[in-house]
């Protein structure tokens, strides 16, 4: 706890670090304030119009922050010899990572925290409740994710290189998550899906979709049979940008039920944050133990 308070007011004091809370609530209210705009007004979106953009934009968005403010844990202290001040103390080297990862997540959340739910209150102010509860879920899951990309980001500065190293393959890293296994997996998920109808007078429908459709302007699943084949959800767990898409859409959409039982992707979800949240985190200790400080 020592390290993390120290931490803490390392992130304050960082101008940088700053930059990138603001960011966090620039995602935070454009999505509420461009909806109105693209239809030529000036006002604040409600909740259930709001979802769809907020799940594209955060899923693109908050890995980016999340991994470099991550990776500035330990980006380029030892290059500077800033860390020598905590490893002399009596502390444990799983003592001083795990508090410098508390303490950066922590800042994190707060702000992200403060920043949705400060949006969360006008947009429910000016347009009500409705689909306050579905928005809820989906920034818990924003939480999520940006946690994980925290632990992956300090695990990648764990290794002790400089700065412009760290940041780069953060950047890779966010280009491999985001873009990468993304396209990997819609492909595995529209191989395993059911053939599309070809017969004359059907409509031909996305797999995608059928796998994992999007809400409508009310929040609710296309086609109102909203749900995700559990192959699907658990090819899901192998990114955290798509476990995150998977749990929001799983909150604001109704499961489907399939012989009276639901296929809500609870086990999934709880198997893949467990594993994207403590994996990392192990990685990163690991490689700080082996880290030579002197």
């Amino acid at each position: 706890m020592l390290v993390a308070r120290r931490e803490l007011r390392i992130v304050w004091r960082n101008r940088g670090v700053t930059t990138g809370l603001l960011l966090v609530a620039a995602v935070a209210w454009l999505p509420a304030v461009l909806l109105p705009l693209r239809a030529g007004a000036f006002g604040v979106a409600s909740f259930p119009e709001l979802l769809p953009l907020t799940i594209a934009v955060e899923g693109v968005i908050l890995p980016l922050i999340a991994l470099l403010f991550g990776a500035e844990t330990l980006a380029g202290e030892v290059e500077e010899g800033s860390l020598l001040a905590i490893v002399t103390l009596p502390l444990s080297r799983a003592s001083c990572f795990l508090g410098k990862l508390t303490g950066r997540v922590a800042a994190l959340v707060v702000a992200q925290g403060a920043s949705f739910g400060l949006a969360a209150l006008v947009v429910g102010f000016v347009n009500g409740p409705e689909g306050l509860a579905g928005y809820a879920v989906v920034q818990i899951s924003a939480l999520l994710l940006s946690s994980a990309c925290v632990a992956v980001g300090a695990a990648i500065a764990a290794g002790g290189c400089g700065r412009v190293h760290v940041y780069a393959v953060s950047l890779l890293t966010w280009l491999v998550l985001v873009f990468l296994i993304d396209a990997v997996l819609l492909a595995a998920i529209v191989a395993l899906a059911p053939a599309a109808p070809t017969q004359v007078g059907e409509h031909g429908h996305s797999e995608l979709s059928g796998a994992m459709p999007l809400p409508d302007e009310r929040g609710q699943g296309l086609g109102g049979e909203a749900g995700i084949d559990r192959t699907a959800a658990w090819l899901l767990t192998l990114d955290p940008v798509d476990l995150f898409r998977l749990g929001a859409l799983s909150a604001i959409s109704p499961p489907r039920r399939v012989g009276g039982t639901t296929t809500a992707p609870t086990l999934p979800l709880a198997v893949g944050w467990l594993c994207w949240l403590v994996l990392p985190t192990l990685i990163g200790l690991r490689r700080f133990r082996r880290l030579p400080l002197r």
